[in-house]
């Protein structure tokens, strides 16, 4: 199992590198089709990859429920990830659609763990007729965070990257799988999901949204993640959850139902690993503040550290070479929440996918 492992991920990188699929397999049960009659206008620079590689790529087709964009079918359908993720998904239900259309799943990152806001995540998902139907821990390495975030990273600085890494590295999360209950509908339970959760930057949120409710930060500290749609929620839990505890997770779905202690096990365990912490910028910069004033060190470095503290325009891998170089150790929260306003807005670069 753990070579099987290796193997998926390193093909996971593979992919991430290039975004092309060699030969004629296709993912299970998938409805394989030729395109040549029908006019997509697929990314051109995945075209370029092809034209100079010599790869034959064979446009595949996925149910209609999974999304409703031929380009990230396309894209997706060729995701080891993805193919690995619809394929327990067989393993595991009998109807495909009741199950991508009715069910989807929430991350509180170690963020929203820190945060203390669990208790208000389920509370706002039921006031809005989401069910839980269980909950469970995760945790992301490196690779898995690079692999995770991979297509979204069209939309933000690379660094953001490192803060990634800091932010999840043997940290837990909490992962809610979750069961759309609205009568009437009209979207997938991932895309309703996706609308109530807000963005993840503060002023283009409404007040019902989940991320304003609980507090969320903006831009990188965000508390929660969603997916997009099916085509997303299973290409992430084949990233985040190896074979068995992606078919164990999948199978919960027709448990009966959570009881309220249950339910928050793993709040439990995930609380007593992260220390509860404001995210506060003003009063990590104080905290920061006083730090310099205890470390044992020449008064002209502690007088730097208090200028990169306090200087607005210095970005905070500034910060992480000083601190490396004189080996100053700063409160995980504390870097984390101070590094996360310092990380800038995202690049004004154009999606991959539409």
């Amino acid at each position: 199992m753990a070579n099987f492992m290796k193997t998926r991920t390193v093909l996971g990188v593979i992919f991430v590198a290039l975004i092309v699929y060699s030969g004629n397999t296709h993912c299970a049960n998938c409805h394989a089709e030729n395109f040549e009659s029908e006019n997509i206008e697929f990314p051109q620079s995945n075209l370029d990859i092809v034209q100079t590689s010599n790869v034959k790529l064979l446009p595949i087709s996925l149910p209609a429920y999974l999304s409703h964009s031929p380009k990230k079918d396309w894209l997706y359908a060729q995701d080891p990830f993805f193919r690995i993720g619809f394929y327990n998904l067989q393993k595991n239900c009998k109807d495909l659609q009741d199950f991508c259309e009715n069910y989807t799943y929430l991350i509180i990152k170690p963020d929203g763990v820190a945060a203390r806001c669990f208790d208000n995540v389920i509370a706002h998902l039921e006031r809005n007729h989401f069910k839980i139907c269980h909950t469970d821990l995760i945790y992301f390495d490196t690779t898995k965070s690079i692999l995770f975030w991979s297509y979204e990273s069209n939309f933000f600085p690379v660094e953001w990257f490192s803060l990634i890494n800091v932010l999840f590295n043997n940290q837990p999360s909490i992962i809610i799988l979750i069961k759309d209950e609205i009568e009437i509908k009209s979207e997938s339970a991932s895309s309703r999901l996706n609308k109530l959760k807000g963005d993840a930057f503060a002023h283009l949120r409404k007040p019902f949204q989940l991320r304003t409710v609980i507090g969320a930060g903006s831009g990188f500290l965000t508390f929660v993640h969603t997916p997009d749609d099916p085509l997303s929620m299973l290409r992430e839990w084949a990233i985040i959850m190896d074979d068995c505890k992606m078919n164990a997770f999948i199978s919960t779905y027709k448990s009966n139902p959570l009881t309220c202690q249950s339910i928050s096990q793993p709040k439990e365990f995930a609380y007593s690993q992260i220390p509860n912490h404001s995210l506060d910028y003003s009063e990590t910069v104080k905290n920061l503040e006083k730090l310099c004033l205890s470390l044992s060190l020449p008064q002209e470095v502690k007088d730097e550290l208090t200028s990169i503290i306090n200087d607005k325009n210095i970005n905070f891998q500034d910060l992480f070479s000083f601190i490396s170089f004189y080996e100053i150790e700063i409160p995980h929260w504390d870097l984390i929440t101070f590094c996360s306003y310092r990380c800038g807005n995202p690049l004004p670069v154009l999606p991959l996918i539409e």
